[in-house]
């Protein structure tokens, strides 16, 4: 039964959603620095005194807004590893994950940017800082126990553990998330097919995802 409390809280957290979501769109507009509370405000329709009921300033609005979309990015993954499926498959979805997640930064890049600055300036016990260490620690964690259960399957074969693969398969994605932010490269379908076979070769030998995730062998040239 649903109590009075309970839509006090759902009503609370839907309107610090809209709240935030109008953020988002005044922080992608002007940019941190330049961005007001009263402009978040006025684009969530309400004064700005009603802003100070859901977060203390402007710098908490910026934190919780990444903050929950990294919470969204993990659930979101989680959820995928859980999956009753090969690890070839897995993986081939987490990459293919990863690409959607880079068109939404190429169109908030500025955004983006100015949170891993933030970021690379927090004190050690800072949110912006222990959000982007839990995010790591999570994907790390997801990639190793995939990558895992592919060797243990026999679908993958490593030469330097599965830590090592894990690491260098996030750096390799970083790396192209902050080349299309900064509008360097445009990702697109091809690069996401041309990564996925590059990764499943060093890891399966001479083989590549196929459509539905599974593994084909491909021939020496």
């Amino acid at each position: 039964m649903t109590t009075e409390m309970d839509k006090t809280i759902t009503t609370k957290d839907r309107r610090r959603g809209e709240l935030l979501a109008a953020a988002g769109e005044v922080f992608g507009r002007n940019g941190y620095n330049d961005a007001t509370v009263d402009e978040i405000a006025a684009q969530g329709g309400v004064s700005k005194g009603s802003v100070y009921n859901y977060f203390s300033s402007k710098q908490d609005i910026f934190e919780q807004l990444f903050v929950s979309g990294i919470r969204a990015d993990l659930q979101n993954l989680q959820e995928l590893v859980q999956l009753e499926t090969t690890a070839t498959h897995k993986l081939d979805k987490l990459i293919t994950l990863f690409f959607e997640h880079a068109q939404q930064h190429q169109q908030s890049g500025k955004l983006s940017l100015e949170f891993w600055a933030n970021a690379a300036c927090d004190k050690p016990d800072g949110i912006f800082r222990k959000s982007l260490e839990e995010l790591y620690a999570m994907l790390t964690k997801m990639l190793v126990d995939v990558l895992n259960e592919g060797e243990r399957s026999g679908e993958f074969v490593f030469e330097h553990g599965s830590q090592i693969g894990a690491t260098l398969i996030l750096a390799l994605l970083d790396g192209l998330d902050a080349q299309n932010m900064l509008n360097l490269i445009e990702l697109n379908e091809t690069h996401c097919t041309a990564l996925k076979e590059g990764i499943f070769q060093v890891l399966t030998g001479k083989k590549k995802p196929t459509a539905d995730g599974d593994t084909k062998q491909v021939e020496a040239k």
